[in-house]
């Protein structure tokens, strides 16, 4: 005759299944279904232990059809949920949250990318723009050709000669840039100039929105020397000032001028050198960009808030979602997060009659 196991009393503290000593005991002469996981005693006539004629049935049970359970992983493509060991948190935040860190960090000076206006690169000795639209033109009785450019290419850049005499119309003699900007914000300016050993050492960068009053935004002058200053290429960088901002087009000129300020005569771009109204300034990859203010940055940050507030409530309506979900219907909330259920067990599966599932309660 064949003697039923009694039942004991189920327990409500939490065994983690995961540690070995915690791992139930499969009775001997079992097998395990392949479709259930679930262990199957054999029949052999033997008993397992003093006062019982069957195998227990132990070891991981699948939780049934329609049970509850909390997936440690998303079945949402669309909302990465990955926990995050120790604290039960999901990461499906970070998909929102991402573009809104990239807006605040724009506001940084660093971050601040510029829209290109206006480029021109000479290549081929051309003076159309590479990119945009505009207009180059020499002034104050200038002459120019095209020779190499600043990477070597042929008739790539801008060369300027026929200059004033020694002691004569400082800031006059030089080009001119057209620059139709389209009421944008704040322009900068970015240009590469070489001087030859007796150039004037020394440039004038002006602006003007009406091309009648003209006004100083930058001065290069470099120090002679006895190498390196002359038949050298130069990188330079203007920021024109607020005021010239969100003109319809705006007139900039580079220029050349007396060695610094009060003095009458022009340098010689090298040390040991005299000045020549033949020496030449050559010009390449001139562009203008405007760069973005803050008030344009801000009102990208408040549509990515307003963009992450619809989110949230699109997310709150979808059946399953844990805003959708009263207190009543789930699980306690650390329960949920950590995928077990009202008996303690993982996978949502509920304790049964006489299964033990305390931690330190082993068998």
């Amino acid at each position: 005759m064949v003697r039923l196991p009694c039942p004991a009393p189920a327990s409500r503290t939490f065994r983690d299944p995961q540690l070995p000593h915690n791992r139930p005991k499969e009775a001997p002469g079992t097998h395990r279904n392949s479709e259930t996981a679930r262990p199957i005693p054999v029949p052999d006539g033997k008993s397992d232990g003093p006062g019982h004629g069957a195998a227990k049935l132990r070891g991981p049970i699948r939780p049934p059809s329609g049970s509850r359970s909390t997936p440690k992983e998303s079945q949402d493509p669309g909302l990465p949920s990955r926990w995050v060991s120790g604290f039960g948190l999901r990461q499906s935040l970070a998909g929102p949250l991402v573009p809104l860190l990239l807006l605040s960090l724009a506001g940084l000076p660093e971050a601040r990318a510029q829209i290109l206006i206006t480029r021109w690169d000479f290549n081929g000795g051309s003076l159309t723009p590479a990119s945009g639209s505009g207009e180059a033109r020499i002034i104050g009785g200038t002459s120019a050709t095209f020779a190499a450019g600043r990477d070597g290419e042929p008739s790539g850049g801008w060369n300027l000669k026929g200059f004033p005499s020694q002691g004569s119309a400082p800031g006059t003699a030089g080009v001119e840039f057209l620059v139709p900007t389209g009421g944008a914000g704040p322009v900068s300016m970015t240009f590469q100039i070489r001087h030859s050993n007796t150039s004037a050492n020394t440039e004038r960068v002006l602006w003007s929105s009406d091309g009648v009053g003209f006004t100083e935004a930058a001065r290069f002058t470099g120090v002679p020397a006895a190498s390196g200053t002359g038949e050298t290429w130069y990188d330079r960088t203007v920021v024109l000032p607020p005021e010239s901002a969100h003109p319809a087009q705006l007139l900039v000129r580079v220029v050349s001028d007396f060695g610094l300020p009060g003095q009458s005569h022009y340098v010689a771009s090298r040390l040991g050198s005299t000045y020549s109204p033949s020496g030449t300034w050559r010009f390449d990859n001139v562009s203008f960009s405007a760069v973005p203010e803050p008030e344009e940055y801000a009102a990208l940050g408040a549509l990515g808030l307003v963009g992450f507030a619809a989110w949230r409530r699109h997310q709150a309506g979808r059946p399953g979602s844990r805003a959708a979900t009263s207190p009543e219907e789930g699980l306690g909330r650390s329960q949920r997060l950590a995928g077990l259920d009202e008996g303690g067990l993982p996978g949502g599966r509920r304790s049964q009659p006489g299964e033990r599932v305390g931690r330190n309660d082993n068998p």
